[in-house]
Parts: structure tokens; C-alpha cells; sequence
């Protein structure tokens, strides 16, 4: 998978995540989402998809292929915060994951 091949996928795994929250929150997400990696403080606001794919995809052969990804909190204005978090498996080519959906997330669930 080319790097450009997998930003879209990022792209598309970033919308379903945002499809999921709205299910179980029973709320429409209309403002951008935010990212927060590993439950750090920074914030990134822009670029979410490169964002990840710099730190997930290194080649066509080494991909991180344990990533959580969720929608982790909803600020004081209703802005989705995505949490990122790798695991520490060994980087390796693109493959389904443990839920047995092709890449390397693993959609993890808001809390009501």
C-alpha cells in the first residue's frame, strides 16, 4: 500500500470513528475533529490524517498494525477529540487487524 493509498485510508477510518461516536452518543459532531496521541496534552488541529500517517505508515512493508483510534472526549463546545494510541507491535505490511477489519485501527467506543 502506497503511503498516499494509506492517508485515504486514514481519511475514511477517521469518518467512521466520527459515524460511530455520533451512534452511541445519539448526537450529531459537527465541528472538526481534534487529535490527541497516547493521552498527551498537545492537541493537533489540523492535518489529522497526515498527522497519523507520519506516525503510523513508514513504508509500504511497515505499518503500525495496533492502533486505537476513537472519538476519547467531546469538549465544552461540542468538538470530538480523537485519541490516538500505537501499540507496541512490531511494524509490518497492511493486513487485517485483531477485529479482523483490514488496517491497523481498532475503533474504541466514547463514553456516554
Amino acid at each position: 500500500m502506497t503511503r498516499t493509498e494509506f492517508q485515504s485510508f486514514v481519511e475514511q477510518s477517521i469518518r467512521e470513528v466520527l459515524e460511530l461516536a455520533e451512534k452511541v452518543l445519539q448526537r450529531e459532531l459537527t465541528l472538526a475533529p481534534y487529535l490527541r496521541w497516547n493521552y498527551s496534552s498537545e492537541l493537533i488541529k489540523e492535518n489529522l490524517a497526515e498527522a497519523i500517517t507520519a506516525r503510523v505508515y513508514i513504508d509500504s512493508e511497515h505499518i503500525y498494525p495496533c492502533v486505537d483510534l476513537g472519538v476519547g472526549e467531546v469538549d465544552y463546545d461540542g468538538r470530538p477529540i480523537l485519541y490516538a494510541i500505537i501499540s507496541s507491535h512490531a511494524p509490518e505490511p497492511f493486513g487485517k487487524n485483531r477485529d479482523g477489519r483490514p488496517g491497523p485501527f481498532i475503533y474504541i467506543l466514547p463514553a456516554k
